[in-house]
This record gives structure tokens, C-alpha cells and sequence, in this order.
């Protein structure tokens, strides 16, 4: 691999260094209205000896999810588990262990 030069680093600086001080990409609190559809389409066929059965099955699935914006975090985080989320977690360990014995 060939080395980087150093007009290409300076230039990749200059690039990022304005996407570190871009706005947030939606104010906190924005909505926002996520929509997917799912679709499975098949056709086909089969022959018996006597019969030949053909099919074209479509089957679809539209879904819809409200968002509202969260402020932006600098990095990623991981939440610590709340209390109910810990005693949730020990109650399955439990039952693990009795299970395997």
C-alpha cells in the first residue's frame, strides 16, 4: 500500500473538521414518521403426472414508526441496567444455575 501523502492528510483534515462543528441533524424533540413495507412476491409450478399446479402469491406488510428526536451524544454509550433490569437479569441467572444442576 502506498503511503499517504501529505497534501491528501491535509486535505482529509480540512474535510472533517467541519463535520465536527455541523448542526444537529434534526432539533431536539423534531418528530419523525419511519415507513417500511415488506414485500414477498412468489411464483411458480409444479406438474404431477396428471396435473400442473401453478401459484403467484404476493404478501406485503406495511409498517409505521413515530421517532422523536434525542439530543445528540459526542460517543456512543452503554446505560448501566436500573434496579428492576437487575434483579430481572439475577432472577434468570438463578434459574439457570438450578437448571443446571
Amino acid at each position: 500500500m502506498p503511503p499517504i501523502r501529505p497534501h491528501t492528510l491535509a486535505w482529509l483534515t480540512a474535510v472533517a473538521v467541519p463535520a465536527l462543528a455541523a448542526p444537529a441533524f434534526a432539533p431536539n424533540g423534531a418528530p419523525a414518521v419511519l415507513t417500511v413495507e415488506y414485500s414477498y412476491v412468489a411464483n411458480g409450478k409444479t406438474q404431477t403426472k396428471y396435473d400442473l399446479h401453478e401459484w403467484h402469491v404476493r404478501r406485503s406488510a406495511n409498517l409505521e414508526a413515530q421517532l422523536v428526536a434525542k439530543p445528540p451524544t459526542s460517543l456512543p454509550a452503554m446505560h448501566s441496567l436500573d434496579a428492576k433490569q437487575k434483579a430481572d437479569m439475577a432472577s434468570k441467572q438463578a434459574r439457570g444455575q438450578a437448571a443446571a444442576k
